[in-house]
């Protein structure tokens, strides 16, 4: 045997070792990333090579998953969800409680650093829904909003998800402020809108309570979509000058930390074979 022969055969032999070590669920749960992180479906030697898995044993989790409706596999042998991701995907209340678990860490710190409130948000059909809040304890009895819909031009995570969004989809947003506040509140959000667009923050003022001020930064996925925003809320008067500059920094940075949890989605192969 020649010395090539033999790497071949002992790299072979470890990438065996190292399929045979990672369990199907995982296995499973890295091919179903590997489709969520495509712009469209992937054949079969496309998934492997995102996974680094066997093109064997791709195909193998893949007939698995498909059995169960995780995947779904066209007349042109390409893959995407199937059924039960699809209602999985629509899970509302997982969806939130998910991101919610997720952002805990850091909405948490920031807290901590800005002796704030602090929240998640996440934008629905009529508003912006607060997930979770974290507070300093001088803010403990200032009414917080958690798990409340507040309409998305009265809230600064809100004006930072709309703007994210494209102008056709901004639309019934810009309704919603016409109707709560006439052509002026439009006018007003409309405004907003461009300079969170150009920002990429926005701060509120008396929106939601006369005396609270609210500055937002929005949770991005790895592909550029804003799936979120996290929030500093306090007293007016902490929100000027260097004492602003520094809350939307810290906002920014925890939104950023968060936005690197969501891309940790797992897909990057270990070693030749997993």
């Amino acid at each position: 045997m020649s010395p090539t022969e033999g790497l071949r055969e002992s790299m072979n032999t470890h990438n065996g070792d190292k399929q045979r070590e990672r369990s199907p669920v995982s296995r499973a749960l890295q091919i179903c990333a590997a489709l969520a992180d495509a712009d469209e479906p992937l054949r079969l030697v496309d998934i492997a090579e995102r996974t680094g898995f066997l093109a064997s044993t791709a195909s193998r989790t893949l007939n698995e998953l498909a059995a169960g409706g995780w995947v779904h596999r066209d007349g042109k042998g390409r893959y995407f969800f199937g059924p039960a991701l699809v209602k999985l995907a629509h899970a509302t209340r997982l969806r939130h409680e998910s991101f919610a678990e997720l952002a805990r860490p850091a909405i948490q710190d920031l807290a901590d650093r800005t002796g704030l409130m602090t929240n998640v948000q996440t934008l629905e059909a009529e508003g912006s829904r607060v997930l979770a809040v974290a507070r300093a304890r001088r803010y403990a009895v200032v009414h917080d909003f958690n798990g409340e819909l507040v309409p998305a031009h009265r809230a600064a995570g809100g004006v930072v998800q709309v703007a994210a969004l494209p102008p056709a989809r901004q639309q019934s947003y810009l309704d919603q402020a016409r109707r709560d506040g006439g052509r002026e509140a439009c006018e007003e959000f409309a405004r907003q809108l461009e300079q969170a667009a150009r920002m990429g923050t926005a701060t509120l003022a008396g929106k939601v309570e006369s005396l609270l001020t609210a500055t937002a930064a929005p949770v991005l996925t790895p592909d550029g979509q804003c799936h979120g925003a996290i929030a500093i809320v306090g007293l007016a008067h902490e929100f000027v000058g260097a004492t602003l500059e520094e809350g939307t920094h810290a906002v920014r940075e925890a939104a950023a930390a968060v936005s690197r949890t969501l891309s940790s989605s797992g897909t990057k192969p270990v070693a030749a074979d997993g």
